[in-house]
């Protein structure tokens, strides 16, 4: 009991720990978005350059930064005759660029800090859910170590090199289906080159209908079979390893039974034929529900007294019950159906 609190405990702590981190990360996000353009650290404003910077260029560098990063003509540059125009305009169109940088930048961390507020409100108030789908995945992936653990130990017991390589099969097919599946649901909202090359088989209903309406705009919707038909190799695939697995390791089993029996003496093998006809004999003695006789359950034998047979008849037709006889003629019952018994009278207590 001790054990449960404890991990419940840690697993609340684990909880707490995680939603203040996530907090953080939405008020750094809050407080980012309020900093000057001067101390935020991206790629679009690293190159800008501030007033300072600018007054320290010559003429040359000023009129070939403006052609160059800001679209200013060789005619417009040569009306500007005095350095402190160059430097000014040079000095406008760079803070512009860092004017626009910080709008987009400020946007994206509000967009951020939006996203972690949702996720943050989503685990806060999906929690027990989650813990729930926790708990059933850990015990799916500990029922799927144990099945592989055991399949790979009895064939190392048997001996069986082909069922070793079948394991390693199935468990690299596993692996596959898990790529799958998670490549699957991740297409829906991303793209990217680690997901699973699933063919493109797009079947279009309206095509195959023909006339008129294939022609139309709702030929072009279909749906992709390609991930479907991976899947079902896949599992095919599966299954007839697994199936191959079975039958090396049921030949492998057979041949080391036959290599034990080789070896076996007469004594042991009476002794293995006994117990085997044991086995089934009592195997169809459950199957059948064969009963015990009467003699072996130990029935009290003799006739029934009158008055502890059942009434004769029912409802107002109904015989009178008889009244049970004095002490000593039920003192003197009981010894005799213990004595039918055979079960010594000291076993009861004895009747006032």
């Amino acid at each position: 009991m001790r054990r449960i609190q404890r991990t419940t405990l840690r697993r609340f702590v684990y909880a707490i720990a995680l939603l203040l981190g996530i907090l953080f990360v939405s008020v750094q996000a809050w407080e980012w978005s309020d900093v000057t353009g001067g101390s935020i650290d991206f790629s679009a404003a690293a190159s800008l350059l501030t007033y300072e910077e600018v007054t320290e260029m010559r003429v040359r560098d000023i009129k070939r930064r403006l052609a160059r990063n800001h679209g200013f003509s060789a005619d417009e540059l040569s009306r500007m005759l005095d350095k402190k125009e160059l430097i000014q305009a040079l000095a406008f169109e760079e803070e512009k660029l860092r004017l626009t940088a910080e709008a987009d930048m400020k946007r994206a961390l509000f967009k951020q800090s939006v996203l972690v507020a949702v996720i943050a409100i989503f685990i806060a108030m999906c929690w027990p859910l989650l813990q729930h789908a926790y708990e059933v995945a850990h015990v799916n992936l500990v029922v799927y170590t144990d099945r592989k653990k055991l399949e790979a130990v009895r064939c190392w017991e048997l001996r069986t090199y082909t069922g070793m390589f079948l394991v390693l099969v199935m468990l690299a097919i596993d692996v596959l289906q898990i790529w799958l599946s998670g490549s699957i649901l991740l297409s829906w909202v991303t793209r990217s080159k680690y997901l699973f090359p699933v063919p493109s088989i797009p079947i279009r209903p309206a095509q195959l209908m023909g006339g008129d309406i294939s022609r139309t705009s709702l030929a072009s919707y279909g749906i992709n079979v390609g991930p479907m038909a991976i899947s079902w190799i896949l599992r095919y695939a599966n299954n007839q390893v697994e199936r191959w697995t079975g039958r090396a390791m049921s030949q492998a089993q057979k041949s080391q039974r036959k290599a034990e029996r080789a070896n076996e003496t007469s004594q042991e093998r009476a002794t293995r034929r006994a117990a085997r006809k044991e086995a089934k004999r009592a195997a169809q003695e459950r199957a059948t529900g064969t009963p015990a006789s009467n003699s072996n359950r130990g029935e009290p034998s003799g006739d029934i007294p009158e008055w502890m047979a059942p009434p004769h008849g029912s409802g107002r037709h109904a015989e009178p019950q008889p009244q049970p006889p004095p002490s000593r003629e039920h003192e003197a019952f009981l010894q005799e159906s213990m004595d039918s018994m055979n079960i010594p009278a000291s076993g009861f207590d004895e009747l006032d």
